[in-house]
Order: structure tokens, then sequence, then C-alpha cells
């Protein structure tokens, strides 16, 4: 067993090695103008479970470029990034897939990992109840976390709400944006 688990470790570490030259293979190809090239790339690489090549196909699918122009290739590719936690795919995917309650679950996930402009949707799905329960709490947690990274909307929209809410409520978003904040080891503003 032993020998099995050193044996497994090696292997991806050599498929790692391996994966990041021919990432930027495609990446070179792409810049060059060469999606034909790049979409070949990453399509190997995704099929293989590469986040990266899976969201960057999955751009060529919408965009049409090197590959026919297909929404639902596009979906289908950035969705599988997205399920291993790629943050732009979860953000990108969620209003591609026409389906609001996904698109809903996919900004929140985008919004947990630090996406600012999806932290500030999450701000306002929360203090509209659009998916999920409204609470000014929670919305005035994304829009500090929104405006945490620098997004003056953000914290205008954080301001706003702040005027609509309790001291404790108030206390308890501050609380929430702390504990965030400790578990995705950031630092928070005020």
């Amino acid at each position: 067993m032993r020998r099995s688990c050193f044996t497994t470790v090696c292997l991806l570490t050599v498929t790692l090695a391996v994966a990041e030259p021919l990432f930027d293979d495609g990446m070179h190809a792409y810049r060059a103008g060469d999606y034909a090239g790049a979409a070949g790339v990453w399509r190997s690489l995704a099929e293989d479970g590469d986040a990266r090549a899976q969201y960057h196909l999955g751009t060529l699918f919408a965009l049409g470029r090197g590959v026919p122009q297909s929404d639902a290739e596009a979906v289908r590719w950035m969705s599988l990034a997205g399920e291993q936690g790629h943050t732009l795919a979860q953000y990108i995917v969620g209003p591609m897939n026409g389906d609001n309650l996904l698109e809903v679950r996919w900004n929140l996930q985008a919004a947990e990992q630090g996406h600012a402009v999806a932290q500030y949707n999450a701000g306002f799905l929360y203090d509209e109840g659009h998916g999920v329960e409204r609470s000014r709490v929670r919305a005035h947690l994304w829009f500090s976390l929104a405006a945490n990274h620098g997004f003056e909307v953000a914290a205008q929209a954080r301001d706003y709400c702040k005027s609509h809410m309790s001291v404790l409520e108030i206390r308890k978003s501050r609380r929430l944006a702390r504990k965030w904040a400790r578990r995705n080891g950031r630092r928070m503003g005020r």
C-alpha cells in the first residue's frame, strides 16, 4: 500500500509538471491568434481534468474561436472547471446557463472564494432576496467583502445598506466578515 501511494504521488507530480508547459503552449497559441491550436492543447488537458484548460476551452466555445460556437459546450466545460473551484468559471457559467437558481449557486461559490464582483452581486442577492432568504446582515457582509477589494461601488452599497440596519445587525455582519476573512486568510478594512 505504501508503495502504491508513493507511486501515485510521483505520477501526479509528473502529470502536473507536464501539464504546466502544455497549458502555456495553449496560451502562446491563443495569444498568437492560433485559436484552433489553443483549443487542441486545452481540450487534451481539459479531458484530463485540468480546470484552467476547461475554463479556457469553454471560453473558446463561447466565442467560437478555433471551435464552432456552442453555448452548450461552453457551459459544459466551464461547469466542469467551476465544480473544481475555478472562481471565474463559477462566476461566468451561472448567467450562461439560464437557470436562476444555478446562477445564484455559482455566484455564491465565486463570492466565497473572494471574487470581488461576485461578492458585490451576492450583496444584492441577499438585499433583494433573489434566490436566497433576504438578509441585510448578509447583504452588508458581502458588500463589505467586495469593498475590501477597493471596489468603490460596493462600498457605497455597503454604506447604504448600513443606513437601514440596527446596531446589532451591523455588529453581526462585521463578525461574519471577520470570520470569513480569518477562514480565507484575508484582512478586513473597516
